[in-house]
């Protein structure tokens, strides 16, 4: 079949259709990206509420085989796709570039036909070469300004910020803002400065992006992230107590999203 393909030039773009899928095209004026590739991370941009499931082999499969903590990424991302969650960031950062690879390339296999989509944590080589939405990055990586420069258009990036400053700085070149930690969460020392709701109300008011809560964030606090003008919110823990909670991992999770939705539909107060 055919596919529909923007190819963007200096001053001018165009609308043109080709019968094989075009992976990549890497030239000085010319960009190309898929319409609907597109269509889709617009979709998820503008979906509220936005959540984002983070992936943590070790926590999944604690005290499994390397391939069976593998494989129980792969199941928990399925089971998030089916749920209905929006977006997956898988962040297997000590992986090897080629294992990471084979990982994300199941990963992508297990949520199509689903809307969700995949970014990969800071590994832009990684999602580049396997067909993934997009990258996420921390503040310790490429400076974003050249990411976005690097990447066709229709490329989803995201970005860790961990102040309200380095919020509003990436928010002008990445498409969402993951911000924290919010609240105490066990994954963080003690000493860990934590945010509060207060620089998520900040940080939404400041930017024009999505910002995604994470850090601490439970089912009890759901409906102060909601009013703090937040976006949505990214997690590990409680997809993974979501998973636990029902018969299987997918309904467990499909509670999570419309507990959520509910959340955001009719927020609390701050008290």
């Amino acid at each position: 079949g055919t596919r529909n393909y923007l190819i963007e030039f200096v001053e001018a773009s165009y609308f043109v259709t080709l019968t094989n899928k075009v992976i990549e095209i890497s030239l000085h004026e010319v960009r190309c990206c898929d319409i609907d590739s597109m269509t889709n991370i617009m979709g998820l941009l503008n979906h509220r509420p936005l959540l984002c499931l983070v992936t943590d082999r070790r926590r999944y499969a604690p005290g499994e085989s390397k391939e069976q903590q593998l494989e129980s990424v792969v199941t928990m991302v399925g089971a998030a796709a089916s749920a209905g969650v929006d977006l997956i960031q898988v962040r297997e950062r000590d992986l090897s570039a080629r294992t990471l690879e084979t990982l994300v390339i199941r990963c992508l296999d297990i949520i199509k036909g689903t809307s969700t989509q995949l970014v990969v944590n800071d590994r832009l080589d990684v999602a580049l070469g396997t067909g993934a939405s997009g990258v996420h990055l921390r503040e310790e990586s490429f400076n974003v300004d050249r990411v976005r420069m690097k990447t066709p258009k229709g490329f989803l990036i995201g970005y860790s910020a961990h102040d309200l400053d380095g919020a509003v700085a990436a928010s002008v070149y990445v498409d969402y803002i993951v911000l924290g930690t919010v609240y105490h969460s066990r994954s963080k020392p003690p000493s860990q400065k934590l945010l509060g709701v207060s620089a998520l109300a900040h940080a939404s008011r400041l930017t024009a992006v999505p910002i995604l809560a994470i850090g601490g964030v439970t089912q009890d606090v759901l409906a102060e992230v909601a009013h703090s003008g937040a976006a949505g919110i990214a997690a590990i823990d409680l997809f993974i107590e979501a998973g636990r909670s029902q018969e299987n991992r997918t309904l467990g999770i499909t509670h999570l999203v419309d507990t959520v939705q509910q959340a955001f539909d009719s927020p609390k107060p701050l008290v």
